[in-house]
């Protein structure tokens, strides 16, 4: 064989220390010397700053600074010996370094981390808060917009800045007032109109005639009403006032009166029921189904505290809504679904809607004959009731009734016959009964003063109004009916959503519930709107 040259003698082999072929093996089996480490000196990054770094002592007192009301300047100084570290400064210009707070020194209960932007690198930003919550230093946030609007800068305009601005000012508090009854549905349009007000006028006129032109819109704007819908809108110039109403007719108003069999289907008495028998104990009679949570409870005439909240209910009603391509039922008090547990706490209640118990308890009358002893019967009205709940069930608090010129004709609280157990304030906006001059018999004479056999009463589902007062009357044009819901009974569109959707009114938005003349005046209106419109008009498939 011939002799290795020896090439590879300088390569460690790969398989050391365990190589198979140890004797005859090209590769060098002497392990290399290892090679000291190389110490290297870190010197420090070239700073900034070239002056010592704070010592912990003095960066809590910058602390305390920027913290007020921190007690971090009351604590005793660290040792110093352990506190301060210091190197030697450069002669280099340099500029200041911020402190440095000591996040170890800060109660992080009382730190409120901001998130960071999503189109920004920078890391999110540390709120501080004093010990009692109350923001006390914080980084620069976007103001909110308040007040009259700014006046955008024009190098064109004839007029100075000032005056324009002053000028739109005093516009915008005028648009304050007249919109002021449909601010929660149109917040911004003060401040819209302001600003193409002041452009209308400045565009009107001239260096020498700004003021003048300005000084007479702003008057004109001052005698201008509050707005009584959203169409009741628009700047000086465009806005024209609204048409007065047209008095209903008689004539006109009995093509819509409702059938007896109509009467019937929508839950109206149409004539003197039959008293219920007695067929149960005092003990039986006296447990009623609450009209809330479905429970069944025991009427009492003395509430305990523990009646007040023993029933949990949803206040609203529910609606259809889509989520996610699914059909869900939604309370509107809560957003809860249907089934959820109730989202307020009351007393249990219950009405009774059998005609014969309501009969055995209050007798119904009908509406007596037009004869002359009066001298202030109408021909046309619009009624509306409020009611509460009492220990005898459903019962009147409060009769509203307006003639064909809206005007109010009778508007009285009302003393129920029995204990009250709830006012039902959000829905009646009654709060107390201590100026109520008259009890029930005597507001159902006085009603009998204005209304006779063939007056036309309007409404919106009458059949509880009629059944509280207990009267029968078959002279009735509801407005349920003359704006049908497409699927037909027992669905009905609110008095709420008609008086929105055809006359762009919003009626009973209020916290303080409903307004029983504003109710009745919603429904003498749209009888007057479907009069002018025909008879297809607001029925489906027909608009």
């Amino acid at each position: 064989m011939f002799a290795g040259s020896g090439h590879f003698r300088k390569h460690p082999c790969p398989y050391i220390p365990n190589c198979p072929r140890n004797e005859y093996c090209v590769f060098s089996h002497v392990l290399p010397p290892s090679r000291p480490r190389k110490i290297q000196k870190i010197s420090p990054p070239v700073a900034q700053n070239p002056k010592p770094k704070i010592a912990k002592a003095s960066t809590e007192t910058s602390l305390a600074k920027q913290i007020p009301g921190s007690d971090i300047a009351k604590r005793p100084k660290p040792n110093s010996s352990l506190a301060t570290v210091a190197s030697k400064p450069d002669n280099k210009p340099t500029r200041e370094k911020p402190s440095v707070i000591l996040v170890s020194n800060i109660d992080v209960r009382n730190v409120a981390v901001k998130e960071p932007s999503k189109h920004s690198p920078i890391l999110p930003e540390i709120h501080l808060t004093s010990g009692s919550g109350k923001r006390t230093a914080h980084a620069s946030e976007t103001p909110q917009t308040t007040g009259p609007p700014v006046l955008p800068m024009d190098p064109r305009s004839h007029t100075n800045r000032t005056m324009r601005q002053s000028t739109m000012t005093k516009f915008y508090e005028q648009f304050q007032r007249i919109y002021a009854p449909i601010q929660s549905t149109h917040p911004g349009l003060p401040s819209e109109h302001a600003l193409r007000q002041e452009a209308a006028v400045h565009s009107k006129s001239n260096k020498g005639s700004y003021r003048n032109v300005a000084v007479n819109v702003l008057m004109r704007l001052k005698k201008r009403p509050e707005a009584t819908s959203s169409e009741d809108v628009g700047i000086d110039g465009e806005w024209e006032p609204p048409k007065e109403s047209v008095p209903v007719k008689y004539e006109d108003a009995l093509q819509y009166i409702l059938s007896e069999e109509q009467l019937e289907s929508m839950g109206y008495p149409v004539r003197i029921p039959v008293a219920a028998p007695d067929l149960q104990t005092e003990e039986e009679e006296n447990k009623k189904q609450c009209e809330r949570c479905k429970a069944t409870f025991t009427i009492k005439e003395t509430l305990e505290p523990a009646d007040m909240s023993a029933c949990t209910y949803h206040f609203g009603r529910l609606r259809v809504k889509m989520s996610n391509g699914e059909k869900l039922r939604i309370y509107t008090c809560c957003n809860e679904t249907h089934g959820h547990t109730g989202c307020v706490r009351g007393p249990h209640v219950f009405k009774d809607d059998d005609l014969g118990v309501l009969h055995k308890k209050i007798p119904f009358v009908e509406t007596p004959e037009k004869s002359g002893e009066s001298n202030d019967y109408r021909d046309i009205v619009a009624l509306d009731c409020e009611m509460c709940y009492t220990t005898g069930g459903f019962e009147l608090t409060r009769l509203t009734v307006i003639d064909a010129q809206l005007k109010s004709v009778l508007d009285e609280l009302v003393i129920p016959y029995h204990s009250i157990i709830d006012l039902n304030t959000r829905f009646s906006g009654i709060h107390d009964l201590s100026t109520a001059k008259y009890d029930f018999e005597q507001i159902r004479s006085r009603l009998f003063r204005y209304l006779h056999k063939d007056t036309i009463v309007v409404g919106q589902s009458l059949e509880n109004d009629f059944k509280v007062m207990r009267i029968i009357h078959n002279k009735v044009v509801d407005t349920a009916a003359l704006f049908p819901h497409p699927n037909g009974l027992p669905y009905r569109y609110s008095l709420k959503h008609l008086s929105a959707k055809y006359m762009k009114v919003f009626i009973q938005d209020s916290e303080d519930g409903h307004d029983s003349y504003e109710d009745s005046k919603a429904c003498m209106d749209l009888l007057a709107l479907k009069i002018q419109k025909g008879p297809k008009f607001g029925v489906a498939g027909n608009e």
